[in-house]
This record gives C-alpha cells, sequence and structure tokens, in this order.
C-alpha cells in the first residue's frame, strides 16, 4: 500500500505480482493491483483484477460490506 500512496504505481504491479504469484488467495492484493493498474490507465487490467478481488472475497467468504464502493464502478 505504501507504493501507491506514494503514487509508485509501476513498482506497486511490480511487487503485488510478485506477491500473488507465490500467494494467489491473498485477497487485498487484488485490489490493490486493481487500482495501481486503474491509475496507470490500463483499465482492462484494473477490471480483471477487481473481478478476481470480488470472487475471491466470496470464495473465501469475507465481510462483503467491506469491499469498496470504486471497485463495482470500475468493473461496469
Amino acid at each position: 500500500r505504501l507504493f501507491i500512496e506514494k503514487k509508485k504505481y509501476n513498482d506497486s504491479v511490480y511487487i503485488l505480482e510478485k506477491i500473488i504469484t507465490r500467494f494467489p488467495n491473498r485477497v487485498v492484493a487484488y485490489l490493490n493491483l486493481g487500482d495501481s493498474y486503474w491509475e496507470l490507465g490500463n483499465k482492462n487490467n484494473a477490471k480483471n483484477f477487481y473481478s478476481k478481488y470480488l470472487l475471491l472475497m466470496t470464495s473465501q467468504n469475507k465481510d462483503l460490506k467491506k469491499i469498496p464502493q470504486r471497485v463495482y464502478e470500475r468493473i461496469k
């Protein structure tokens, strides 16, 4: 999240993709990847990661009320 806060989206993507390769069920990494790709202007990749985030949130029985509204708005 630190890279995102400092607007280092390319660095964020690099690190997060390494994380999901090693820990494919790390839910928040998909949300952060979606946010990073969105900020980089790559809306298609962002939508894919947001969709995966939603899928994992559901399949892992997470609290769906914690899903940020932007996720729903951006996958339309």
